[in-house]
């Protein structure tokens, strides 16, 4: 694992460490993303030492708080994910934040958080992530017909033009 191969933007972000630490990071963070799928302990770890050697850092957070999600400590990833978030992350992490609320037995949070305004601020795959979320929290509440409705409402586009359905025009 080399340092380069990390996100230029992340080694940006890096860059007020000093170069061995900064390097030292920066290898761990390229192994947890290598790890994150087939061995995510592993990946949790690495992402850990990264964190012990600098916490300060919205992308460390924001790696812990993934590397936590996937083995299923929604406790930890929520509180690094709203860490990282706090910090500046420019990830969209709401989708993920909504769905430790659900891990954790939140549903309820997890609907406050799809309607809120950050929710409202998404767009694409991350607006549809988070309906998708929203959509569980509702079935997790035995709610199934909103569930449903969450899933098959079409999203808005974000320009501000609705879909119009011509034929309801004449």
């Amino acid at each position: 694992m080399e340092a380069n191969q990390l996100a230029p933007e992340i080694r940006r972000e890096l860059s007020t460490l000093d170069r061995a630490t900064a390097d030292t990071v920066a290898r761990h963070l390229v192994a947890a993303g290598v790890l994150i799928d087939d061995d995510p302990e592993a990946a949790l770890s690495h992402a850990r030492a990264a964190r012990a050697r600098s916490g300060r850092i919205a992308a460390i957070r924001e790696a812990v708080g993934i590397a936590a999600y996937h083995c299923g400590d929604w406790a930890q990833a929520l509180a690094e994910l709203r860490a990282a978030r706090r910090m500046g992350s420019k990830s969209a992490l709401l989708p993920l934040i909504a769905d430790c609320e659900r891990g954790l037995g939140r549903p309820e949070r997890a609907i406050e958080l799809a309607r809120g305004p950050e929710a409202a601020q998404l767009s694409g795959d991350d607006a549809d992530e988070l309906r998708i979320v929203a959509a569980g929290a509702r079935a997790d509440l035995g709610q199934l017909e909103q569930a449903l409705t969450v899933l098959s409402t079409p999203p808005l586009d974000p320009r501000g033009v609705f879909p119009v359905n011509e034929s309801a025009l004449f």
